[in-house]
């Protein structure tokens, strides 16, 4: 069993900052600029690599790599770094395509020193020549049929998200999980034939709100658990069937829900970064890294139905995502910042219990 990415991949431009600039303000960076190695996809791939066992660290038990990435990059300099960093962190790059003509995708990231806080601008360049015809050819269909668990992002073509959602389909034992970053832009917003293949769906604040006008629902920034169960909800009366929601919400932590107990909301509180003797600095990646653990832990631990709940199966997911992604805000950069699996272990052993909240 191996988890599959299918995303883009960036090099970033990183600058810190005492404030962010108003408009057509210009400021000065506090530090030398930073470059490092992201894209979501990229960035997911690292992460659950990390996370993955030492049993399984750089091969599964047929001879195959355990995380296997799709994706498009330039003839460039951009991507030889990428890829580069990739391999050393153990991913299968059998799948990724070399495009001519266009450049490696690139960000452009402002940290505000203070809050760790960050905007981002994607110049998407490779990414958004992955065809979805790239979906289907050997090896990556074959793995997409294969695999376990399944991450897909929105910084590659729409069409190619779908082709493989839609692939994913055919596999009685996949989790496809779906961070719908960025969140597409005009009126129709996901489409409800790509909604229909996702089992768990990743969202933030801003993404939560995006998906509610989807799916016309109403919306609240106020109140996360209304939002978490309005939205699960919604998505059960529109595919047909039970889905997963994870909407982080930073400090404030992760608010889950499947539709079981009548659409029960599970509030998994953020960890308390002071009492483990650490600072946030930094929240670039975070969210990836999230994604990233929950796929790797979803791939080692299978959900026994016969034993748990999936309210229950997924809130422990959630703490050891929660745990990950909050290891990556107290260090710098992206994928330089996640962390192994035994760091996360070690985290939730170090802190108190704290049952997750019934809302």
């Amino acid at each position: 069993m191996t988890v599959v990415v299918v995303g883009s991949v960036n090099v970033d431009f990183v600058a810190n900052v005492a404030r962010f600039p108003r408009r057509a303000e210009t400021i000065t960076a506090t530090k030398n600029l930073e470059l490092s190695c992201g894209g979501k996809g990229a960035n997911q791939c690292v992460a659950a690599r990390r996370l993955l066992s030492k049993a399984t660290d750089s091969k599964s038990s047929n001879g195959d790599a355990v995380v296997y990435f799709a994706a498009c990059v330039g003839r460039d300099e951009f991507a030889a770094t990428a890829l580069r960093n990739l391999k050393e962190n153990g991913v299968d790059l059998g799948c990724v395509h070399h495009e001519e003509d266009v450049r490696t995708g690139c960000a452009f990231i402002l940290v505000e020193e203070e809050t760790g806080e960050n905007t981002i601008t994607v110049v998407p360049g490779a990414n958004y020549a992955f065809h979805p015809t790239y979906v289907m050819r050997e090896p990556l269909q074959r793995f997409i049929e294969e695999a376990r668990v399944i991450l897909l992002q929105l910084e590659i073509p729409l069409e190619t998200v779908l082709a493989t959602a839609s692939l994913a389909t055919t596999s009685a034992h996949s989790t496809l999980i779906l961070n719908p970053a960025p969140f597409p832009t005009g009126d129709e917003g996901l489409p409800l034939q790509l909604l229909e293949c996702v089992d768990v769906l990743v969202v933030n604040e801003v993404e939560a709100q995006s998906l509610a006008s989807t799916v016309h629902t109403a919306s609240s920034a106020s109140d996360l658990p209304l939002l978490a169960a309005s939205l699960t909800r919604r998505l059960h009366e529109f595919v047909g069937r039970e889905m997963c929601l994870f909407l982080t919400a930073g400090s404030r932590g992760v608010f889950l829900c499947t539709g079981d107990d009548a659409f029960c909301v599970i509030h998994i509180a953020a960890v308390d970064l002071a009492s483990a003797g650490l600072t946030a600095i930094n929240s670039v990646g975070a969210g990836d890294t999230f994604c990233g653990a929950l796929g790797a832990y979803l791939q080692e631990n299978p959900l026994d139905a016969a034993s748990e709940s999936s309210l229950d199966y997924f809130t422990r997911a959630a703490r050891f995502a929660s745990a990950a992604a909050a290891i990556s805000v107290t260090r710098h950069g992206a994928q330089e910042s996640m962390p192994e699996k035994a760091e996360v272990e070690q985290l939730l052993a170090s802190l108190p219990y704290d049952k997750a909240t019934r809302i």
